[in-house]
């Protein structure tokens, strides 16, 4: 098994609070799993280029991808049209999905 660097630790440990006070304190309003299809785009890019988030572009607007292995998968397919089912929590108006499954449509 991989040890984690603690920078990287830090970040996950620091997410899964930030995520737990805020649905703690009711500002993300969780949804029932939802389908949605669309194209795999770079949400952001470290300083080298390297996609280190993406979005799922829809006709009904953008999804952010939360961090998980399905996340890391579609990393890897930027620009490809997918077919994505996931938890989506809104807060203020922007959506973030927690892929659960995806089956890639076109590459």
């Amino acid at each position: 098994m991989r040890l984690l660097k603690r920078g990287h630790l830090l970040w996950i440990l620091s997410c899964c609070l930030l995520a737990v006070m805020l649905v703690s304190t009711g500002t993300v309003k969780a949804v029932e799993e939802e389908f949605i299809s669309g194209t795999v785009a770079a949400a952001t890019k470290d300083s080298s280029g390297k996609v280190t988030a993406v979005k799922i572009v829809t006709d009904k607007g953008d999804y952010a991808v939360a961090n998980n292995a399905a996340a890391q998968e579609l990393l890897k397919l930027v620009d490809s049209e997918v077919d994505v089912t996931g938890k989506v929590a809104v807060k203020d108006n922007k959506k973030t999905i927690t892929v659960s499954e995806f089956d890639v449509v076109a590459e």
